[in-house]
């Protein structure tokens, strides 16, 4: 009977508005980022917040963990070091966002805008990023091993030390302006 109940109050909360936000790991900290948009150290794994305006947001050392964060605009926001791993970010707008030292394994970024990003020593592996725009990003030392970049916008970002072990870059747009052949692994063939 409880698990009936946990059931309609969830599928209750996602026949709301698109924006509204519905859950958190811990009620309070997602109540403080809602007012003030400044969480530093908050839980909010599973947090469900699709289409959020949190530009300029400053989640610094927060965990994230499968949030659902799907078309939110986070441009400008701030999420160096925090845990992000498996969130979805489809759509969402992180310009100008900060994500160094962060860990966003498996996170879902297809379609996201990473324009001018901060991704610095991130770890993006198996990171689904499929026609995503990283264009102008700070990949320095980015573990991107096993991502998805088919078809991403990777002109003018900054790679030194970047690994793309196993990273599929199909139709990416490299560095340069070319656009990355069929079949490219590992490297923009």
């Amino acid at each position: 009977m409880k698990r009936i109940l946990v059931v309609i109050a969830i599928a209750s909360c996602l026949m709301m508005a698109p924006a509204m936000p519905c859950w958190a790991e811990d009620r309070s900290d997602l109540d403080r980022l809602l007012k003030t948009k400044e969480c530093i150290k908050c839980n909010l794994n599973g947090a469900v917040l699709p289409g959020v305006d949190l530009s300029g947001a400053n989640l610094t050392d927060s965990k994230l963990k499968g949030a659902n964060l799907r078309g939110a605009n986070l441009s400008g926001a701030v999420f160096m070091q925090s845990d992000l791993n498996g969130a979805d970010l489809r759509g969402a707008n992180l310009s100008g966002t900060d994500l160094s030292w962060s860990e966003m394994n498996e996170a879902n970024l297809n379609n996201a805008d990473l324009t001018n990003a901060n991704l610095a020593m991130c770890h993006l592996r198996k990171a689904a990023m499929y026609e995503a725009s990283l264009r102008g990003a700070n990949l320095r030392g980015a573990d991107l091993a096993g991502a998805d970049l088919r078809k991403a916008d990777l002109r003018n970002i900054s790679r030194l030390g970047m690994w793309i072990r196993n990273t599929d870059l199909s139709g990416a747009t490299w560095v340069d302006g070319r656009v990355c052949a069929p079949n490219s692994i590992s490297r923009c063939r």
